[in-house]
């Protein structure tokens, strides 16, 4: 085979292999895209749960400071009662009442200092996390942003390499073109470089007579990868 039409195809081999590393890139880019969209809605979700979680604390704290009261207005009418009272059963009466009330609101205090504490510690963490937040959502907005204008870059490079490619082709034998159509359905970057005497995929080691077919323009095969290889020295 005579060198311009090899030297043609293995350019052609090479600059489907660059198209290639950027499409890993974009692929790549779009993992990193998705991933980042998802760290920002799980972000949000925890921050809505620990919204919810004070907001309920609260709620707990107006229920429990309610029932105080009640507590307090019973003791107090009671007491009000009891300055107006004739008789001493009536007054005995009243007196057992509002130690009753009393007890009630001592045996209760706990609970409702649980539920102040419990509130305390859901505000304290809800403000740490808005300000954990706030940073980690600007960065992964920042970062989402870059990588989505770049995204579009390696689109818009792999849409001009697209139509670059039919220029290589006039140039490549038909026979190298049919069986560099055939490869590419069953391998990435089916035809590579042979380095140091093996593959520059799998490093599986290329015998003498092979190396030499390979330095004739004739592509070998890997006996390993199946991938075939070239020598860009020899092209």
């Amino acid at each position: 085979m005579s060198e311009a039409p090899f030297e043609r195809f293995i350019q052609l081999v090479e600059f489907d292999q660059a198209t290639n590393r950027l499409v890993e890139e974009a692929q790549t880019l779009e993992k990193k895209i998705e991933h980042n969209r998802d760290n920002s809605i799980k972000i949000k979700n925890d921050l809505l749960a620990a919204e919810e979680r004070a907001r309920n604390a609260r709620l707990f704290v107006k229920e429990k400071e309610s029932h105080m009261e009640i507590l307090g207005d019973k003791q107090q009418q009671k007491e009000k009662q009891l300055e107006k009272v004739t008789s001493t059963r009536e007054y005995s009466s009243l007196t057992h009442e509002i130690e009753a009330l009393k007890k009630a609101q001592h045996v209760f205090e706990p609970e409702l200092i649980a539920a102040w504490n419990e509130l305390e510690k859901e505000n304290m963490s809800l403000k740490a996390l808005q300000m954990h937040s706030t940073h980690q959502l600007a960065d992964l907005a920042t970062a989402l942003e870059k990588d989505q204008i770049y995204l579009v870059e390696v689109h818009a490079s792999i849409s001009r390499r697209d139509s670059d490619r039919s220029s290589f082709i006039p140039e490549v034998p038909p026979d190298l073109l049919e069986k560099y159509k055939g490869l590419q359905t069953r391998l990435t970057n089916p035809i590579v470089p042979v380095k140091k005497g093996a593959c520059s995929i799998c490093g599986h080691i290329m015998p003498p007579q092979h190396l030499n077919r390979i330095h004739l323009h004739v592509l070998e095969q890997c006996k390993n990868c199946f991938r075939f290889l070239y020598d860009r020295r020899g092209a």
